[in-house]
């Protein structure tokens, strides 16, 4: 299993969601989260009640996706942590 700095690292140079999203993370200082949709492009959107609802449906409960904060650092965001985030956004 690869850690999250090492699928980051594989994404970040060739996909425009990770390169939008570390930059608006960075220079915005938001929580943005990233995650394959079911026709498998990356998507990036801003931490929020329907980003994390459409990243639980796209992800489904074997998927992962990534949350990116100010600090650039990432984060595997699966079915469980994913939950969490649609719960703490009510």
């Amino acid at each position: 299993m690869q850690s999250s700095a090492e699928l980051q690292n594989r994404f970040d140079a060739s996909d425009l969601a990770f390169q939008f999203a570390h930059h608006y993370a960075r220079y915005a200082h938001r929580d943005y989260l990233v995650w394959p949709d079911r026709t498998k492009q990356w998507r990036a959107a801003r931490l929020s009640r329907d980003a994390a609802k459409a990243l639980l449906l796209d992800i489904g409960t074997h998927g992962r996706g990534f949350l990116i904060d100010g600090t650039k650092i990432g984060m595997i965001v699966n079915w469980r942590m994913g939950l969490h985030l649609l719960r703490q956004y009510r």
